[in-house]
C-alpha cells in the first residue's frame, strides 16, 4: 500500500490497474492514496492498510509467488 502512495509508482499503479479487472472482472476499481475500493452492483471492497496483507498473500498463492526459499 506504501508504493501506491509515492508519485515515483507510477509503472506500479499502471500494472495494478492491468491486474485486478483479470483477476476481478466484475468490479470495477477506484485507487485512493490509502485504499483501492473494488465496487460492483453488490458489493464494495476496501483493500486497505488493515486488510493487504492477507490479500497479497492470497495473491501471492493464487499466483504460485513464493518469496522465500523454494518449497520441495
Amino acid at each position: 500500500m506504501t508504493i501506491m502512495q509515492e508519485k515515483e509508482a507510477l509503472d506500479k499503479k499502471e500494472a495494478v490497474r492491468q491486474i485486478f479487472p483479470l483477476i476481478l472482472p466484475n468490479y470495477q476499481m477506484l485507487l485512493t492514496p490509502r485504499a483501492i475500493i473494488l465496487k460492483n452492483d453488490d458489493n464494495n471492497v476496501m483493500i486497505d492498510e488493515t486488510n493487504f496483507e492477507p490479500f497479497q498473500n492470497i495473491l501471492g498463492k493464487i499466483f504460485c509467488i513464493n518469496n522465500g526459499p523454494m518449497e520441495t
